[in-house]
């Protein structure tokens, strides 16, 4: 079957939306985003994550956005920032598949200067645990 290529401004588009939703989702002075967006199968179903972390300064640890919103105070813009980062990787990936483009991970990259780098991974992920998730954090995490 041949491989429609996306279109690069449409998915320009897709990433500056992520970015400008990901800066309202964040504390203040931020200085670097991993986000990881995550497709595999359970029990015959195709099921997706999303994990995001953020450091404050080069050589910080990454802190876990989402447990800090499931287990910080109500913030409306935060929770619809949240929401609205959700529905994007959803049509990122529903757009890249259309295209022939069937990624299993895709990893975005974004620092404070507004600066992203993303990353597609193609592999089945065949366990979807904590350790896959380690191995995720080890291998873009920078310290």
């Amino acid at each position: 079957m041949a491989t429609t290529k996306e279109n690069q401004d449409k998915m320009n588009k897709y990433f500056k939306d992520l970015a400008f939703h990901l800066n309202n989702a964040l504390p203040e002075n931020w200085y670097h985003v991993v986000l990881g967006s995550f497709y595999y199968i359970k029990e015959d179903h195709l099921m997706d994550n999303y994990q995001i972390y953020y450091q404050y300064s080069p050589g910080d640890d990454y802190l876990d956005l989402l447990k800090e919103f499931w287990e910080g105070t109500e913030d409306d813009l935060r929770e619809d920032s949240i929401d609205e980062v959700s529905l994007i990787l959803q049509d990122i990936h529903d757009y890249c598949k259309k295209c022939g483009d069937d990624w299993r991970e895709m990893t975005f990259d974004f620092y404070v200067n507004g600066h992203y780098d993303v990353h597609f991974q193609y592999d089945d992920i065949d366990d979807f645990n904590e350790l896959y998730i380690n191995m995720w954090q080890a291998e873009h995490f920078e310290y």
